[in-house]
């Protein structure tokens, strides 16, 4: 059984009012530590624990508050309950069968995947009351560039600096760094064209229940839908097929022009650029 503190149990038996059989953790949790939970009556809970090293306070506030919003329109679960203190909450836990992009499953997981996301993408003005952060690419690129530079572990450059004869390096990031401003411009321009983005939609954030569910919302955004497209494509490491049969189902249920579209598809592209920049340095750094 993996270990959570005796204050973190006795919490979890008291509002299940019951003691618990089992945790198994699950995999595929980067940042925080999630548990499936039996409890004794044979019912299961979905337990997770912040990583208060890299959550703070207000972005799990953030996340509640997302959270509460998206399960009043049968978008995620619940929790059950919360504890600031310890950094965790409670939720049911839902059994689904695993997504997956192998040759047999993958036009029906992307097809999920593009549903989801143009689902979430209609949340517009309905997200105005929620304290939902801005696209700002280039704090999170600039924020993993300074942790790296404290590095002195980092096996690609010394202490994490760009070293003065690796121009391509340098140059690679100065290129991610000014892209990633101009696309943070021009979403603070065009204010109508940002929506709710998950900013993580993982086929392991994905539960194929019905309805869906999609959960961990820590990197939910305000932004343009292209940001979560690019997110999306970079986190499951889609290949250009993939990516291509996702975008193109996208688009088929907008209302976007043929010019529009090739915009749209462009952006993408540049969106891509600055996510994979943003999780090579994230993945490094884990």
């Amino acid at each position: 059984m993996p270990t959570l503190t005796h204050e973190t149990i006795n919490w979890i038996e008291t509002i299940l009012n019951q003691s618990i059989k089992r945790i198994v953790t699950i995999p595929h949790a980067l940042t925080n530590q999630c548990y499936k939970i039996e409890a004794q009556s044979g019912a299961f809970y979905f337990f997770k624990l912040y990583n208060s090293n890299k959550v703070t306070l207000s972005e799990r506030k953030t996340e509640q508050q997302v959270t509460d919003f998206l399960a009043n329109h049968k978008l995620t679960l619940r929790p059950i309950a919360y504890h600031d203190k310890l950094g965790c909450e409670l939720s049911n836990y839902i059994e689904a069968e695993p997504l997956s992009l192998s040759p047999e499953q993958q036009h029906t997981t992307i097809t999920l995947l593009s549903d989801c996301l143009f689902y979430l993408h209609q949340f517009k003005q309905e997200t105005q009351c929620l304290p939902l952060i801005q696209q700002r690419l280039v704090y999170d690129v600039q924020k993993l560039l300074n942790i790296r530079n404290q590095n002195t572990n980092c096996t690609e450059i010394d202490k994490g600096r760009v070293k003065r004869n690796d121009k391509t390096n340098e140059d690679t990031i100065r290129y991610i760094l000014n892209l990633a401003d101009k696309l943070d411009k021009a979403a603070a321009h065009d204010d109508a064209l940002n929506c709710l983005c998950h900013g993580d939609l993982s086929i392991h954030n994905v539960l194929a229940s019905t309805p869906p569910t999609i959960i961990d919302w820590e990197y939910a955004r305000r932004a343009p839908p292209e940001y979560d497209l690019a997110a999306c494509i970079t986190i499951n490491q889609l290949n250009k097929s993939q990516q291509a049969l996702l975008i193109d189902q996208y688009l088929q249920k907008t209302a976007l022009s043929t010019t529009e579209q090739d915009t749209f598809k462009l952006r993408t592209q540049d969106y891509i650029s600055v996510f994979m920049t943003l999780n090579k340095l994230w993945f490094n750094l884990h």
